[in-house]
């Protein structure tokens, strides 16, 4: 997607008022793959030999979903992403090591607080190695990000007020995405949390008096 259609995406197009996040719905993640995968896919990510080999562990995964019509899209440090050759809506996150499987796990709740202006998990498998998540476009460069960054400024400073949330500013803008007809979503986010506001208080004086 180039800057002229992610410009296009925004603007030539109404932004839903009073999006209805909790309506998305998918059909199970079982439609796709089978359970016998997830076993499959969770002794790769737990194989203490294969950590030492993280790209035959990623090729090992591939061969999996391969056979079901998946392509991976993305590697990341601990979570592979892979994209579905028949159903553009969702994308599969697989965790290949305990943090990425709890990562997953904590997606599934940290939705809850950051919702609308976060991607949908639909699904995570009991081992919480494979999550199956709403797919938007995700922003490719920093020439995208600029054109939405005043709209992602706003959700982090208004609507994201009182959240501890990492890796959400201009040094990560690989982790937004624009969901079509709506406009700036957060891609990752294990680690979200509510602070009190009651229990804030600045200990540092001002030296101007």
């Amino acid at each position: 997607m180039d800057r002229e259609g992610v410009i296009q995406m925004l603007y030539n197009k109404p932004r839903v008022v009073g999006f209805q996040f909790d309506k998305l719905w998918h059909s199970s993640m079982l439609n796709y793959i089978s359970q016998s995968d997830i076993g499959e896919i969770l002794s790769i990510s737990q194989s203490a030999k294969l950590n030492a080999q993280p790209l035959k562990k990623y090729q090992m995964v591939d061969e999996v979903l391969r056979k079901r019509g998946f392509t991976r899209l993305h590697a990341g440090t601990n979570r592979l992403v892979y994209k579905n050759e028949y159903d553009s809506s969702f994308c599969l996150k697989i965790g290949i090591d305990k943090v990425g499987r709890e990562a997953n796990v904590g997606e599934y709740h940290t939705q809850n607080i950051l919702k609308p202006f976060c991607t949908k998990v639909f699904e995570v498998s009991q081992c919480g190695t494979v999550a199956m998540v709403e797919r938007v476009n995700a922003l490719k460069n920093r020439y995208q990000f600029e054109d939405v960054a005043d709209i992602i400024f706003n959700i982090i400073i208004v609507q994201f007020a009182g959240i501890v949330l990492e890796d959400v500013g201009t040094n990560f803008f690989l982790n937004w995405g624009i969901r079509d007809g709506f406009g700036p979503v957060v891609l990752d986010f294990p680690y979200a949390y509510e602070a009190d506001i009651s229990k804030m208080k600045c200990i540092q004086k001002n030296s101007l008096g």
